[in-house]
């Protein structure tokens, strides 16, 4: 869970008028319950030693504790899940389905929505196929990368090398020559076997959010 936007959705959150239960994801993927006391939570580490919970499959938000000891108990369910993840397993869908399994509401988009803006290969082909201007790419994959001279070719120079399924920047370089070329395609695949290689398009980054 990325502490520092989790920090301003509490800080941001009524808590006159909701009760929250804050859970941390570890990198092994245990559910881990936080304290909600301490203000808004800013700045405030996860806590690995946290009580590993679950949500009940069709539980309709029926959350569920497990000790280390093996012994089970019933939490106060929740009404509503508030998805404050980064990359894989957070923005991708899975959260999302699980959410759907548990028979629980949940913020944002759903499993379709997420998993196809998360990889940047397939919103580019359902963008490009609802006839939407978007930036020229190669998409490659471990062991089948192409030549730089084929790509530059392609897209012309400088280009970018990005990890198709990853956020916040992790993996990207900006190629301006050979030499950097395997570098950079290095780097993306350490974080995912697929990766994009677009062209560079100078002007404005402007992020627009939708709400329905």
């Amino acid at each position: 869970m990325p502490s520092s936007t989790a920090a301003n959705v509490l800080k941001a959150i009524d808590r006159t008028r909701y009760e929250v239960v804050p859970i941390a994801i570890s990198r092994e993927g245990r559910w881990l319950l936080q304290s909600s006391s301490g203000g808004d939570g800013a700045g405030a580490p996860v806590s690995e030693d946290g009580v590993e919970v679950a949500l009940l499959p069709g539980g309709k938000g029926r959350l569920i504790s497990a000790s280390r000891e093996g012994m089970r108990a019933d939490l106060t369910p929740v009404d509503v899940v508030f998805p404050v993840l980064h990359g894989p397993f957070g923005e991708d869908g899975s959260v999302q389905g699980y959410a759907e399994v548990a028979n629980v509401a949940y913020v944002g988009c759903g499993i379709l929505a997420s998993a196809a803006a998360m990889d940047k290969d397939v919103a580019k082909r359902l963008m490009r196929e609802a006839g939407l201007a978007v930036a020229r790419s190669v998409t490659v994959h471990r062991g089948d990368v192409g030549s730089f001279q084929e790509i530059a070719g392609a897209l012309g120079l400088p280009f970018f090398a990005k990890p198709a399924r990853q956020g916040s920047s992790f993996g990207v370089s900006k190629v301006n020559d050979r030499d950097g070329f395997e570098a950079a395609v290095e780097t993306a695949f350490h974080y995912d076997g697929k990766v994009l290689v677009e062209e560079f398009v100078e002007g404005r980054e402007i992020e627009c959010s939708v709400l329905q």
